[in-house]
């Protein structure tokens, strides 16, 4: 499934990347405040480049994505494509057995969506995020530890972020609980959704794995 979902995503991304002019190239990707989709493509080039090699010093921390943008964003869009594209088969392979790096697919799927906002398209498909958000959902109380328990709901689904006795129960549209884990929600827009009390900051910090963002970002 991770592997189909991951190829899907790369050919989406290689064909709108394809469409896209000098202005739409340097539009800043507001979901990475730092880079324009250009630089966002160098960085899913770099992250093919770096896993098909097992180039994985400093992964996944920031100067290894820098890394990526670095040695790539002065190179031709079409060369970073052709790259990204040459590294398919193997990165798909990959995604079929049993020791997966499933950051693969956490990674592209945030970016295209981040790529889609930044360019005003539509939504990435469903079949591309939900499964991701399952899974997320089912390993994200791995990166808080606290006394206290956050049940999250969305879609039907519920997941523990700590242990011990609940200490609030928060329920999100399913799209915006999947940006808001990755980072892509500020800590009032967290607020907003469903709480069956006042969230307290340290409820709202235990929600992402990534920090929050400081300000709002909306989408469609």
């Amino acid at each position: 499934m991770y592997d189909v979902i991951y190829r899907e995503a790369r050919h989406r991304i290689i064909g709108i990347a394809r469409t896209l002019d000098d202005e739409q190239l340097e539009r800043p990707v507001a979901a990475c405040p730092e880079w324009t989709v250009r630089a966002l493509l160098a960085h899913l080039a770099g992250v093919a480049h770096d896993a098909a090699t097992g180039r994985l010093d400093g992964a996944p921390g920031r100067k290894w994505t820098e890394r990526h943008v670095d040695e790539r964003v002065g190179r031709p869009v079409a060369d970073n494509l052709a790259e990204w594209e040459g590294f398919g088969a193997r990165l798909d392979k990959h995604l079929r057995s049993e020791n997966a790096q499933l950051q693969l697919v956490h990674d592209i799927t945030q970016h295209e969506a981040d790529l889609r906002t930044a360019l005003g398209l539509e939504r990435l498909p469903d079949t591309a995020w939900r499964p991701m958000l399952e899974h997320i959902g089912s390993v994200v109380g791995g990166y808080h530890e606290q006394p206290w328990a956050l049940v999250v709901r969305a879609g039907g689904s519920e997941w523990r972020i700590g242990e011990g006795e609940p200490a609030a129960t928060v329920e999100a549209e399913p799209f915006e609980l999947w940006r808001g884990f990755f980072g892509r929600r500020s800590p009032e827009q967290m607020r907003a959704w469903t709480w069956d009390r006042a969230p307290e900051p340290e409820h709202l910090h235990a929600i992402p794995v990534f920090p929050a963002r400081a300000d709002a970002l909306v989408e469609n």
